[in-house]
C-alpha cells in the first residue's frame, strides 16, 4: 500500500516554517535518517514569518492501481486537512498521468493554500507539494516547479 502519512507530516511541517534560516556560512549540515527521502525548498522569509515551501517526497509505490492510489490519497486529505478540493483531477505528465490536488487547510492558526502533484514511475511514487499562506500570492515559479517531475523520469 502507498504511504500517505507523508501528506500529514509535511503539511504539518510546512505550517511550522516560521523562523528565518541561518546565513549560509552558519548553516548546519543536516543528514536525514537512513532510507528517508524528502527534499524541501523554502522561499526567502516574508515579513509575516512564513516561508512558502515546496517539498518532494519519494517512496515505494507498492501494488495499488492508479485509481486506488489517488483515492487513498484523497481520503487521507479529506480525513485530516480539507473539506473540499479546488482541484482534484488527473493530468498528462510526461508519458504518464499525474494527479493534482489543490485545497486550503487550517494549520497552527493559519490558512494554507496547498497544491500537490502525485506521480508514479517504475514503482516509485513522487509527491511534490507547494504550500503557502492563503494570503500570499501564488508564485508562478513554484507552481511550474511541480510539473518538473513530468519532464524527466523522476
Amino acid at each position: 500500500m502507498l504511504q500517505t502519512v507523508w501528506f500529514r507530516a509535511f503539511v504539518a511541517l510546512a505550517a511550522c516554517f516560521v523562523s528565518a534560516p541561518a546565513a549560509a556560512e552558519d548553516a548546519p549540515t543536516y543528514v536525514p535518517p537512513a532510507g528517508w527521502n524528502a527534499t524541501v525548498w523554502m522561499s526567502p522569509q516574508p515579513s509575516d514569518g512564513f516561508n512558502d515551501n515546496v517539498n518532494l517526497l519519494r517512496g515505494a509505490a507498492g501494488d495499488s492501481s492508479w485509481p486506488d492510489y489517488v483515492n487513498l490519497n484523497r481520503t487521507q486529505l479529506l480525513d485530516g486537512f480539507t473539506k473540499a478540493f479546488d482541484t482534484d483531477a488527473d493530468e498528462k505528465c510526461g508519458t504518464a498521468l499525474a494527479h493534482r490536488f489543490a485545497y486550503t487547510s487550517n494549520q497552527a492558526g493559519r490558512t494554507l493554500a496547498i497544491v500537490q502533484l502525485l506521480r508514479v514511475v517504475d514503482d516509485v511514487q513522487y509527491v511534490v507539494t507547494y504550500t503557502r499562506l492563503a494570503a500570499h500570492a501564488a508564485d508562478p515559479a513554484a507552481i511550474a516547479s511541480l510539473r518538473s517531475i513530468c519532464d524527466s523520469k523522476a
